[in-house]
């Protein structure tokens, strides 16, 4: 009986098996199966509609999802929150804003839930604002978790201000509230500020921190005017036992690290007795940011002898060693760690691109390229710049052409690096087909585009069109003035 309770949490954890193991094959083959088994009488499917949003949104199947979504025919607040959810777990905010005013001219009354949703899809700090009257209205301003999150969106779309105003407002605190705020003052630049903020939060509101609290405040202390704010910071961690736990002692280290004392965070390194992954990450990552590139890869060995097993952010920064110090030998060697491990993050691979790039070797890069597992716009715009170091300049034109086949949209940094290198090569029909490409794109106003085409035109011996793009600009930079009197002055206007 496709109605019993039994046999419905037997669907219902046998999806949730697939969705762990990411088998959406498996999930449309049982869908497919209740849709066959399901008739007017029965109501098993509408307990599990719910899930099967929620699982194809984890499964990166929102079109699967909106599906499911446009097809109940009784939808209520939890069916809109889990589509809602879909579309952020997938990047598609602008879909999951649209869905939310579709939502409100059906009338559906919003929850907690839909707004703290709503508000992470948010990428405009217009949204924010409308979404925060609508909060207000709908008397949720009193919810601590919505303001939480309402604090970290205003901060995140560049009003510090109003996140500030939104915390004073709150009618009572947690320790999320303080640190969302303080992680808000440091993205912010106003690492003082912060530091003040975790002092009353202890002093005043008499709340406990977090060990997120201490791991974010520590952020704060990136200097040698916080060194010893910082250090205070380390004591108090080690009276209330918070050095126990791996991701504070990671923001430790990234801490001496950021304030140049390389001996501390090493003596701190090699006096903890658990040692994660996350922890050799920050090691790593102190040596590289201070130069001492050959100790990251010798600590990098040492890791592995002791079979902690790298990550993508490993690898990302251990390239980041190899690249500084062309250690090319090396380079080969974590590329092959990457194959053997299974490793597909984009931001791995693209250091290792940019790895061989750097390195001077570009048909490792292109043989990469052709074997990565996913391509996104950093990728494209780093094979782009290998191409361009070589001297290929017809495979510019040809993967540019590829990009936008396979749904890639170059950017700005695309746009310039491709001008960089028609401007050295003296290509002028090439730049200038570049140049066409960036008005068809509504690039053209952007200033460092602008600074690039200026010099472009100077070095093809034509000021007129380097000074008409010049007066077109909406503001000028010292890079402006340098690259419109060198094109002058270079094609013997020097008066000018």
């Amino acid at each position: 009986d496709m109605d019993h309770p039994q046999c419905i949490a037997l669907y219902l954890r046998r999806l949730q098996e697939c969705c762990k193991n990411r088998e959406i094959c498996e999930v449309k083959r049982i869908h497919a199966l209740l849709l066959e088994n399901d008739s007017p009488e029965s109501h098993q499917l509408e307990f599990l509609d719910h899930h099967l949003i929620h699982i194809y949104g984890k499964c990166f199947c929102p079109d699967d999802a909106r599906w499911l979504f446009d097809h109940i025919s009784q939808r209520n607040v939890v069916t809109w929150n889990m589509m809602l959810s879909a579309y952020l777990q997938n990047g598609l905010l602008a879909q999951a804003i649209c869905l939310f005013q579709e939502m409100r001219k059906q009338d559906v009354e919003p929850s907690a839930v839909t707004f703290i949703t709503t508000l992470k899809s948010c990428t405009q700090l217009y949204e924010v604002q409308y979404l925060h009257t609508l909060i207000h209205k709908s008397g949720f301003e009193s919810d601590i978790v919505v303001c939480n999150v309402l604090i970290h969106m205003f901060a995140k779309c560049g009003s510090i201000g109003m996140a500030f105003r939104t915390f004073l407002k709150m009618p009572q605190r947690d320790f999320i509230t303080w640190t969302t705020l303080i992680d808000a003052l440091i993205q912010d630049g106003k690492s003082m500020e912060a530091l003040q903020c975790f002092k009353y939060m202890v002093s005043e509101d008499g709340l406990h921190p977090s060990t997120m609290t201490y791991a974010t405040i520590l952020n704060a202390c990136s200097s040698h005017e916080t060194l010893e704010e910082g250090k205070c910071i380390h004591d108090h961690i080690i009276k209330i036992g918070y050095d126990s736990y791996e991701f504070v002692i990671s923001s430790l280290l990234t801490m001496y690290g950021k304030c140049g004392v390389v001996n501390d965070a090493v003596w701190l390194f090699d006096n903890n007795i658990r040692l994660a992954t996350i922890t050799w990450n920050s090691m790593i990552s102190v040596y590289v940011r201070q130069g001492h590139s050959n100790e990251a890869l010798q600590l990098f060995q040492e890791m592995l002898q002791q079979c902690i097993e790298p990550n993508s952010v490993t690898i990302i920064t251990i390239l980041d060693a190899c690249t500084e110090v062309s250690a090319f030998k090396e380079g080969k060697l974590i590329h092959n760690c990457m194959l053997d491990m299974g490793i597909n993050s984009k931001a791995a691979w693209n250091a290792l691109l940019n790895f061989y790039g750097h390195c001077g070797s570009p048909s490792d890069a292109i043989n990469a390229f052709d074997k990565m597992p996913h391509k996104d716009v950093v990728s494209w715009t780093t094979i782009i710049q290998v191409f361009a170091n070589s001297g290929c300049h017809d495979q510019i034109f040809q993967s540019l052409n590829n990009m936008r086949k396979y749904g890639v949209e170059p950017n700005k940094v695309t746009f310039v690096n491709v001008l960089k290198a028609f401007t050295n090569s003296g290509k002028v029909e090439e730049g200038m087909m570049i140049h066409t490409m960036i008005v068809c794109e509504t690039l053209e106003l952007d200033i460092v585009i602008c600074n690039t085409l200026i010099t472009m035109y100077g070095n093809y011996g034509n000021p007129i069109d380097a000074c008409k793009i010049f007066s077109s600009m909406l503001r000028w930079d010292a890079v402006s003035w340098t690259a419109v009197i060198a094109a002058h002055t270079q094609n013997g206007y020097g008066i000018e």
